[in-house]
C-alpha cells in the first residue's frame, strides 16, 4: 500500500529531495516509439547496475522510474525512496508490502516470503 501525502504512516526517516541538472524526457512506458524503449532500456539496467556495484538495491524498478532523456537517446534511473545498502543487517523498515504491483513476485502478492532475496 503506497502511503498519501499526509498520511500519518509515512516513514520518518525518508527525505525528498530532486535535484536536475538537466531537462529529461518521458518516463520508459510513455516513450514515442519501440526504438526509445530499446535504446532507454538498457541505460536503466546499466544505472542499476552501478547502484548494485555500490551495494545499493533499488527495490523499485518499474517503466514508470525509468526516464528517457529528453532527446530519447537513453535511459536513466529515478524514485530510489525504497533503496536500501545491501550490506543492512536489518528489515528495511518499509511498513508491510512496497513497489509496483505488476513488477511484484506472484509470491510475494501471496504473501509467500520464503523464496525471495535479501
Amino acid at each position: 500500500m503506497a502511503a498519501r501525502e499526509g498520511d500519518n504512516r509515512l516513514a520518518k526517516d525518508r527525505v525528498r529531495r530532486r535535484i536536475i541538472t538537466q531537462r529529461v524526457g518521458p518516463p520508459l512506458r510513455k516513450a514515442s516509439c519501440p526504438a526509445a524503449i530499446i535504446t532507454g532500456l538498457p541505460g536503466g539496467v546499466k544505472r542499476h547496475e552501478s547502484l548494485y556495484q555500490a551495494d545499493i538495491l533499488h527495490r523499485d524498478i518499474s517503466l514508470g522510474n525509468i526516464l528517457l532523456r529528453e532527446d530519447e537517446s537513453d535511459g536513466f534511473l529515478i524514485d530510489l525512496d525504497l533503496a536500501v545498502d545491501i550490506s543492512r543487517l536489518e528489515a528495511s523498515g518499509a511498513p508491510g508490502k512496497t513497489g509496483t504491483k505488476a513488477s511484484m513476485a506472484i509470491g510475494a502478492l501471496h504473501g509467500d516470503f520464503t523464496e525471495l532475496h535479501a
